[in-house]
């Protein structure tokens, strides 16, 4: 109640504009949302189209998880300042609205598939604690209720305040995130023979999605389906 009291005050004062048009309401309007290309439907190991972005069979060697679908890509200014402002400038409403518009997609994306929880990509406590918030918790729950789909909180563990992703090589990626998340203790019987919907803001390599997915594997999951905003 009192967050929604003081974002009220915050929407009286300094109200929300669409960063591409301007128009009041929403960081992002309804008419800009559609008005740039989506990613196309790939296999993210190949980069090859691909039926709903799922991995190619001759693409699974080595790849824990089963899909990856993408909104946008990372490269259109409008998505990097959605991202970059939502993450680091406080604007935590910027993903809430980004998970309607990702909605409907990710709806034809999983709706074949039975048995479905989403997971969100998790933060170390110390780096929640500096921001306030964790984006990608924010992203799964709002994309949990809008399609209706059960919300394992907290299904994964931080264990290591590992160094920022982006600012990493490939191979660096792979060396930093070794031993960094867990499953919490009383959730690893949720997750058999589930399909994970895994949420996360941007996949680049997809280290963090192999290094979850192969956990969430470990822990009884039939599948892995992973979601992010965006992608180079």
């Amino acid at each position: 109640m009192l967050v929604k009291i003081l974002q009220s005050i915050q929407n009286l004062f300094a109200p929300k504009r669409c960063y591409r048009c301007g128009l009041y309401g929403d960081f992002l309007c309804q008419h800009c949302a559609t008005d740039f290309d989506a990613f196309p439907s790939v296999c993210y190991r190949c980069k090859r189209p691909s039926q709903n972005f799922r991995i190619h069979p001759e693409c699974w060697d080595g790849c824990s998880y089963d899909g990856v679908y993408i909104w946008s890509y990372y490269h259109f200014p409008l998505i990097q300042r959605l991202i970059k402002e939502g993450k680091y400038y406080g604007k935590k409403e910027i993903f809430s609205e980004v998970a309607g518009y990702m909605s409907c997609g990710v709806g034809r994306y999983i709706h074949e598939e039975k048995n479905i929880v989403v997971i969100s990509v998790p933060m170390h406590p110390l780096r929640k604690l500096k921001r306030g918030y964790n984006h990608s918790h924010i992203l799964a729950k709002h994309l949990s209720e809008i399609l209706q789909i059960p919300y394992e909180e907290k299904c994964i563990l931080r264990k290591k305040n590992s160094w920022q992703q982006s600012k990493l090589s490939r191979t660096e990626r792979q060396i930093n995130l070794q031993d960094t998340f867990k499953i919490k203790e009383n959730k690893g019987d949720k997750l058999d023979n589930t399909t994970c919907i895994l949420v996360d803001d941007v996949v680049s390599t997809g280290s963090t999605f192999e290094e979850i997915s192969k956990l969430l594997k470990q822990s009884g999951a039939r599948k892995v389906l992973c979601v992010a905003i965006a992608s180079d």
